[in-house]
Order: C-alpha cells, then structure tokens, then sequence
C-alpha cells in the first residue's frame, strides 16, 4: 500500500490558505500512465502473463494513495474527455488470485522481469515500489529500474531495448488516431512489437472515416481488442496542478494537454477592488 501521508501537503489545502489569491486547477486528465510490455519477452509475449500483471495491481487503491487526492485509476488507452472514449469500457479487475492462477498455468512462475521508469518521478518511482511488491505474490521477480529519462526514451523509442517501461509512450487524448502509430503492425511508434490483423483493420476503418459519430463505434471496439490483448496496462491518470494568482488574471483556463497557456490569449487582466 502507498502512503500519501509522505507528501506534506496531498490536497493543496495547505497552499489555498496560505495564499488565498491562488486559483489551483486540475486539467483534464490525458494518456494514461502504467506499463508498456515488450511482448519481445519470452514471458510478456503471453496475453495471460500480461493479464496477470494488470489483475495484480489495485489501481484504485494506488491512486487514492498516491496521487495526491489528485488522480484517478485509469481504464483504456484514450483519454475519458476525449471524443472517442467508450463510456462503457471496463478496466482489469483487481483479483490477485486469480492472477496467480494465471501465471500458474502460464509457466512463467519464478519469471524475473525488469519494469522501469524514469528517476525523479514520483508517481511513477511509487508505481514501480507497488508493483514490485504487488507482483512479488503472483509468482513474479521484479527487477526495479531506475533510469535517466533522456536515455531511457531513446532506449525504447530508436532501439526498443526495454522489457517493461512506465514511461506513457501509449495513449490519446486529442487526437484517437494516434492508437493507429502505437499499435499498428509495424508502425512507427509500436515499440512494444503489438501485431493483430484485426485491429489494424479498425485503425484504418477510424482513420478513414471523418465523421465524429461514424467513427465512434471503430474507437469503441477498437478499445475492447486493446483490452483484451493488453499490449501496455492502462492503469492511472497521471495529475497535473496549475496555479494562478486570481486577483491578477481572469479568462483563463485549462485545456486537456496539460498546458495552462494554450488559451493565453483569452487572459485578461482582473478588475481591481
């Protein structure tokens, strides 16, 4: 279980009393965090071992531990405000046992595994901890890896020389079309090695069809199939914090990639007692 009570101020309750000019805003959530598998592995080329590590882990408990009161456990690989997003998909349920039962039946008990994220996150240092620990009672080793994020992207991006990463190298939030270069059969940015004939079909199907509710019911099978297959576990939304001092500024808003400035240009100034 992670312990938010190392952070000394987990809600920014703290910070609004202090500074009560201090407008804190917490943008739409984006791509998902988690872990991306490379099904390269003897071991995460199973869909069961891959499902077994996503039944392992409680995401709702993590993000309600820590993610500052923050952020929330994920589902799928596309953003919940985004267009495309099915409403109606199911996360992977937590159910340790019936994780074990699966890596049991895989073969793969005993497997030593190398998760990694980049140093000085976090959340995602955090993540990795619980997922060490989590795992440790399915039947598997995890080898925890801290790495320089720098070096870390090129690794996985130009050499694909990772086994599982938690960097979010998967995911939408504006543009759904992006599933298609993540998980495409040899696409650009399918670093995992992901390839289903039948996906790729629907990722064309998206592609080629403009209009927003023609293409919604692509999208939404298009997220069954991913979760099914589970190429990377989807599991929490990654929380951003945005301050403004509010006496100064009036017009603003947030926007869902978490950049405060995108709308700069609709700021004003704040009429002045």
């Amino acid at each position: 279980e992670i312990d938010a009570s190392n952070y000394p101020n987990p809600t920014g309750k703290d910070l609004l009393e202090e500074n009560t000019d201090l407008d804190l805003i917490v943008p739409p959530f984006g791509a998902p965090n988690g872990w991306l598998f490379n099904l390269e592995n003897e071991h995460l080329a199973k869909k069961d071992v891959r499902r077994a590590i996503a039944m392992a882990l409680n995401s709702e408990q993590f993000a309600a531990d820590s993610l500052l009161g923050l952020g929330k456990p994920g589902v799928g690989p596309i953003a919940p405000d985004s267009w495309a997003f099915d409403p109606n998909l199911q996360p992977v349920p937590y159910d340790p046992e019936g994780a074990k039962a699966l890596i049991d039946g895989s073969g793969s008990a005993g497997a030593e595994i190398t998760f990694s994220v980049n140093q000085g996150n976090i959340f995602r240092e955090d993540w990795l901890t619980y997922t060490q620990q989590a795992l440790k009672d399915i039947g598997i080793e995890v080898n925890a890896e801290l790495v320089d994020y720098a070096t870390h992207v090129e690794a996985v991006t130009k050499n694909h020389d990772f086994t599982v990463t938690g960097v979010d190298f998967t995911g939408a939030s504006s543009d759904p079309g992006l599933l298609r270069l993540q998980f495409g059969t040899g696409a650009s940015g399918n670093y995992c090695g992901y390839s289903n004939p039948d996906l790729d079909t629907l990722l064309d199907q998206a592609r080629n069809t403009p209009e927003v509710e023609d293409a919604k019911p692509i999208y939404a099978q298009i997220q069954a199939i991913l979760m099914e297959d589970l190429p990377a576990h989807w599991a929490w939304y990654r929380p951003f914090l945005h301050a403004v001092n509010k006496s100064k500024f009036a017009g603003y808003t947030d926007s869902g990639d978490y950049q405060l400035f995108y709308t700069l240009r609709d700021w004003t100034a704040a009429a002045q007692p």
